[in-house]
């Protein structure tokens, strides 16, 4: 019996499919296959360890096909027969499938270059106001000592 894809109407590995998709096999470590159970929209049968997944399934950058090793004075580049599959790699491409069922993975900003939300800004906008009238104490020569007493907190210069 050939390898055919799993996914819901997918028809990669089936002869009546002209195109020539590669097949990857589902993980063996558990977490990943989980994940890959999970991702999978499929209703009739779960997913098990000798089943596959063509590569329509998954983003273009999560596959590998070049192979490069740079070492000392060489650069080896080459293209392998097979191509390799990521190792973060899920599942999330499903053409044949409705809308709801394709989850495409947004990519994210660090949390250095994100924008504060809405919640977020009228924090940052105090903090700011804060350290303006610090600096503003500090500069006419005042000294700020907190002292902290039942009644409140107090500035004594």
């Amino acid at each position: 019996m050939g390898k055919k894809c799993f996914v819901p109407n997918c028809n990669s590995g089936y002869r009546t499919c002209a195109e020539r998709v590669p097949l990857f096999k589902a993980p063996s470590e558990h977490a990943r296959f989980e994940t890959w159970r999970r991702a999978i929209p499929r209703s009739d049968r779960a997913l098990q360890s000798s089943d596959h997944v063509c590569a329509k399934h998954f983003p273009d950058e999560m596959a590998c096909t070049k192979y490069y090793v740079e070492s000392k004075d060489r650069v080896l580049l080459d293209a392998p027969k097979r191509p390799t599959l990521s190792v973060i790699a899920v599942p999330c491409i499903f053409p044949g499938c409705p809308k709801y069922l394709t989850r495409e993975q947004k990519s994210r900003k660090s949390p250095r270059k994100r924008q504060p939300t809405t919640r977020d800004r009228p924090v940052a906008l105090l903090v700011v106001a804060i350290q303006k009238v610090r600096k503003a104490k500090y500069s006419r020569g005042q000294q700020c000592v907190k002292h902290y007493s039942r009644s409140g907190c107090e500035s004594k210069a």
